[in-house]
């Protein structure tokens, strides 16, 4: 059978590698705030990369919690480990989103690469953060509650995703 808590789980790994990436390009933008163009583009490829495999991620997470919710018993402070994943994905999800409608150009203004670099590192270390309380909270009860059935329910609406 296969581990689809720890193919779901997995995926903080590779994420990890590009926030940390991420965070490294945003400090490239430099206390002057003068990101060379090679700096602005690698940083977007990041950003790019977590957006498109966050939503990805995100909702395998949330299959795994929906396949827990309708088939098990679970206590007041599981369901309030899963409440807060929930909420967190939305808001991170929405941060992204406004990350994503900013585009660097040539000769904007420092101000606003500043506030951009800043919004970034802030998202980035939220993101490293919220998959840190996931392998520490979430994954943990996930793997002992979840039974042969469940994990087949949730292979099953996982191959669904495509």
């Amino acid at each position: 059978m296969i581990d689809i808590i720890g193919l779901v789980s997995s995926a903080h790994d590779s994420i990890r590698e590009k926030i940390a990436l991420g965070v490294e390009y945003t400090s490239e933008f430099g206390p002057a705030v003068t990101g060379s163009s090679v700096t602005i583009v690698n940083f977007n490829k990041v950003m790019r990369y977590l957006s498109e495999n966050l939503l990805v991620h995100f909702k395998q997470e949330e299959i795994l919690i929906d396949v827990i919710q309708e088939n098990m018993d679970i206590s007041a402070e599981q369901e309030k480990i899963i409440g807060k994943i929930l909420r967190e994905h939305r808001r991170l999800r929405m941060e992204f989103g406004k990350l994503n409608d900013f585009k660097f150009v040539d000769g904007l203004d420092y101000e606003a690469i500043r506030d951009f670099s800043e919004n970034s590192r802030r998202l980035l270390n939220d993101l490293f953060q919220h998959a840190k309380e996931e392998d520490e909270d979430f994954y943990p009860f996930a793997r002992e509650k979840m039974g042969p059935e469940h994990i087949a329910m949730t292979e099953e609406r996982l191959n669904q995703l495509g």
